[in-house]
């Protein structure tokens, strides 16, 4: 998952949902097929007889394989499932990337989900390039500007700057204004497994329909796999005594 938008896609439909009503939680079941041991899957469709088979995926340049590339797990085939909690909603399903197209040295790929976790963020697509990895598309949000979600280089002190003016569903307005730093390599345990991950913490101000929010988060990712975990912290402005609201999202079995 991982990316940026998509947390601050998740922040603020939960913000606004809060607001609005008490929602249930909303749940979406995902399976694979796994090759033992591997954790690519190696399910090919079956081409139907006269029909063509499937258009081998393109290769990525060497050059384009920065460290962006590896810890967002942009190699990974496998579906990841996922779970997105908050204290009154849970939201579950699975996330699968898909490379599309390498051309113009620039590589295009789309970030299916399905279940509940595809109902809160849609499908993503994101562009890597020499520079980094950017979000160019999300059903959930639209902006007029591509979003920096990795720079290329990811050396521990590396920041940052996420800032923008978002539309999503429903006509509701999101403002970002996001600092990212690379901590470095620190163990994490997700629901699934523990690993070393690349710890990067954001910090800045969210303002959803004029309401501005303070937000601080964790993300771990993990070379080869991806993001696995997010601890997100949003606390309403202009109210002393407002407590955080608390957002956990985290890879799981």
């Amino acid at each position: 998952m991982a990316r940026t938008t998509i947390i601050f896609a998740v922040l603020a439909s939960l913000a606004i949902a809060g607001c609005q009503s008490s929602q249930k939680a909303v749940s979406g079941e995902a399976t694979s097929s796994l090759a033992p041991g591997t954790g690519v899957n190696n399910t090919q469709p079956t081409p139907d007889a006269g029909q063509e088979p499937p258009k081998p995926t393109p290769d990525v340049p060497d050059d384009l394989k920065t460290d962006a590339y590896h810890w967002y797990g942009l190699a990974n085939t496998a579906p990841i499932n996922f779970e997105i909690k908050s204290a009154s909603e849970s939201f579950t399903g699975s996330q699968t990337v898909h490379l599309q197209s390498v051309a113009g040295g620039k590589a295009v790929y789309e970030i299916e989900r399905t279940g509940g976790l595809g109902d809160q963020l849609g499908t993503d697509t994101v562009t890597l390039q020499k520079d980094g990895i950017y979000v160019t598309n999300t059903t959930k949000l639209t902006t007029k500007e591509p979003t920096l979600d990795m720079p290329s280089s990811v050396e521990p002190g590396k920041t940052w700057k996420n800032e923008g003016k978002f539309t999503m569903e429903g006509g509701h307005s999101f403002d970002q204004d996001i600092t990212f730093t690379v901590v470095g390599e620190k163990p994490v345990k997700t629901e699934a497994g523990s690993y070393t991950g690349l710890l990067v913490k954001g910090a800045g101000q969210l303002t959803i329909d004029g309401k501005k929010y303070r937000m601080v988060s964790g993300e771990w990712y993990v070379k080869e796999k991806g993001l696995v975990k997010n601890e997100i912290s949003m606390t309403p402005l202009g109210s002393p005594h407002a407590k955080p609201q608390l957002i956990t999202i985290q890879e799981t079995k």
